[in-house]
């Protein structure tokens, strides 16, 4: 496999997972919000996916706009193997790592060592 991903991408790939196929790139921004309650910035959201489009995990397409947009075009996400892959080990890692943690990561933060 190739980089490792950081936080945001996996952060944004599980947003894209859930909502699948042609997702707006506002509408994975309000995902993140829902299920974390993080505001991400759209600077941030539309260079991390265009990173993950470069590495071949995304890929986008121009859409016809709609009435929200004056007709303007939107870019719709689409989340491929490669991506689905790459969001399958970070999350196998993630689970191995934190495996038999649970105590220490639910404990007073102002505890040191595990």
């Amino acid at each position: 496999m190739g980089r490792a991903l950081g936080e945001l991408e996996v952060t944004l790939l599980y947003a894209l997972m859930a909502l699948g196929d042609d997702a707006p790139g506002l509408a994975l921004r309000q995902e993140v919000r829902v299920r974390s309650g993080r505001d991400l910035s759209p600077g941030a959201v539309y260079t991390a996916l265009g990173r993950m489009e470069d590495r071949g995990l995304i890929e986008s397409v121009l859409a016809e706009g709609g009435d929200s947009r004056s007709g303007r075009p939107i870019r719709l996400y689409t989340l491929l193997a490669a991506g689905t892959e790459a969001l399958t080990e970070a999350h196998r890692h993630i689970r191995a790592m934190s495996h038999g943690l649970g105590d220490a990561l639910t404990a007073d933060p102002g505890r040191q060592g595990v």
